[in-house]
């Protein structure tokens, strides 16, 4: 049986989960422009919050310097840990807990992570009926608790039933359970997130969010052929409705593609693997890139004229040095290292 591709969530692309989008994109923007400043600027805030504890938005500005620059510099990840515990302490239902500036690395700050980890337990404790501080606790647990996320999640859901967004990140935190060696534990991970974001799906606007698209996707990995299809087909109806229409058609042919293809059906496959190289783009492929699974699986099939073409669509709206490598690795007869575009 051919190999069944995987999916996971842009965790990055989603940081939205219990306040609006607007909103945290604010948030966001704040954090993600400190990342320039300098050493000067960043002992100014420090001294602005010595005097006014309570300044979030300096925090904010000096989370995202500090996020940043640990990565460079190890200096950089007490102080990082010491505004993140500030935030769980004060202020736990803040929009930048909710961002990937709010969170610590388990591996990388073992000591921070357990702190925080703590804080963050005592907060459920004290305020269970906060639905906005049980998201953020969510985000903070995904990577490293996960039973500690879901059971989270499963509290915010509770106290806002009507909310999808809870049920679609239950589908996500199960969905990272697909990243395994083990087919049948992969599997089983898989059908359980599809029936949360079946859930999901049901509560909200398929024009309006990712949802459908994650519904798709697993579906394809839990095998569930036909309703792999049907979601797949569902996104391309969509066309120009939605605003995500651009992901619709790339993801929507790729999942009917790898369909094909399992089927053994390699023209069929070749055929929607063009079609999904014909999306206008979207802020995500343009960021982050074209998915390359059935690209993967058409060259192990030693189709690497319709690869190629491919990547020659997809350079219209990725202009990254990859698809230069990959182009020259599949002209030479090599397979590339497709490493994250390997994922949806």
């Amino acid at each position: 049986m051919k190999r069944i591709a995987t999916t996971a969530v842009v965790i990055a692309i989603l940081f939205v989960m219990s306040c609006s989008i607007a909103e945290a994109q604010d948030v966001h923007r704040l954090a993600m422009g400190a990342r320039s400043l300098s050493l000067d600027d960043v002992a100014e805030l420090e001294s602005t919050i010595e005097q006014s504890p309570e300044d979030t938005t300096a925090r904010t500005k000096l989370l995202g310097y500090y996020f940043s620059a640990q990565y460079k510099r190890p200096d950089a990840i007490k102080p990082l840990r010491k505004h993140v515990l500030w935030f769980i302490e004060h202020k736990p239902d803040s929009k930048v807990l909710d961002t990937p500036y709010g969170q610590l690395d388990a591996i990388k700050d073992a000591e921070g992570y357990a702190l925080a980890k703590g804080a963050w337990l005592g907060q459920i404790e004290k305020n269970p009926d906060s639905v906005a501080m049980l998201g953020n606790a969510a985000k903070f647990f995904t990577q490293h608790d996960r039973d500690l996320a879901i059971d989270s999640l499963k509290k915010a859901h509770a106290l806002d039933l009507k909310n999808p967004d809870w049920l679609e990140q239950l589908g996500h935190v199960h969905s990272l359970g697909m990243h395994t060696n083990s087919l049948a534990a992969k599997k089983r991970a898989a059908k359980t997130a599809l029936e949360y974001y079946e859930k999901a799906l049901s509560l909200s606007d398929p024009r309006a969010s990712h949802t459908l698209s994650y519904t798709a996707k697993t579906a394809l990995v839990a095998e569930e052929t036909a309703k792999a299809r049907g979601y797949a087909k569902q996104m391309l109806k969509l066309g120009d409705s939605s605003w995500n229409a651009g992901n619709n058609i790339h993801h929507g042919n790729l999942v009917l593609g790898q369909l094909a293809l399992n089927g053994g059906e390699i023209e069929e496959a070749k055929a929607f693997l063009l079609a999904a190289g014909k999306t206008p783009g979207s802020p995500q492929l343009n960021s982050f890139g074209p998915n390359m699974t059935l690209a993967l699986d058409l060259l192990a099939e030693g189709e690497r004229d319709v690869v190629l073409e491919y990547f020659d669509l997809c350079s219209k709206f990725w202009q990254r040095g990859e698809l230069d490598t990959w182009t020259k690795d599949v002209k030479a007869g090599r397979t590339p290292n497709f490493g994250a575009n390997l994922r949806y």
